[in-house]
């Protein structure tokens, strides 16, 4: 009890037997506290190869707590699924969050029949009280949906969460 540990890592690579990796790029470093569990990336990390989409993320401890940084996601495909991210900006927020913002566009199967063009504004917020997703109402937009019998056109409309958010965790609860 009252005992504290600090990790530095100033070298990472992880790497998986179907040619996936994730690498800290050089001139940054993580740091982990004990026992709090508590984080920080300092620096850039990348991802691709063997399944995982190629990735980029920068990030930097900012003053006050939170982090700031950008995340850059390639569009990714599996099969006739496609998803794209838009740039993902990164926050610092009050008392010790960080603000997560960015869209998401998706197409891909679905049981007997198809989605084309879903589009949505994804924000969200993480820090001590956990991480909250689209807390208020976002427009949702598709350009076809197909399902069995139901086919539906180009349409807009407004998608509003409950219960806080449209995904809510708080510690290890979803």
């Amino acid at each position: 009890k009252g005992r504290q540990a600090a990790l530095r890592l100033t070298s990472l690579t992880l790497a998986g037997d179907k040619g996936s990796r994730i690498a800290l790029s050089e001139g940054g470093h993580i740091d982990l506290a004990l026992p709090d569990r508590r984080w920080a990336l300092n620096g850039s990390m990348t991802s691709g190869g063997g399944g995982l989409p190629d990735a980029a993320l920068r990030l930097r401890p900012a003053v006050g707590g939170g982090f700031a940084g950008q995340l850059f996601v390639a569009p990714y495909a599996q099969g006739t699924a496609r998803l794209e991210l838009e740039p993902v900006r990164i926050l610092p927020g009050p008392g010790g969050m960080t603000r997560i913002s960015t869209a998401l566009r998706l197409d891909g199967p679905l049981p007997n029949g198809r989605l084309r063009g879903l589009t949505v504004p994804l924000a969200a917020t993480w820090g001590p009280r956990g991480l909250i997703l689209n807390p208020g109402c976002v427009p949702l937009h598709f350009s076809s949906i197909a399902a069995g019998s139901l086919q539906l056109g180009s349409a807009a409309l407004r998608v509003c969460p409950l219960d806080g958010g449209m995904m809510v965790m708080r510690g290890n609860v979803m």
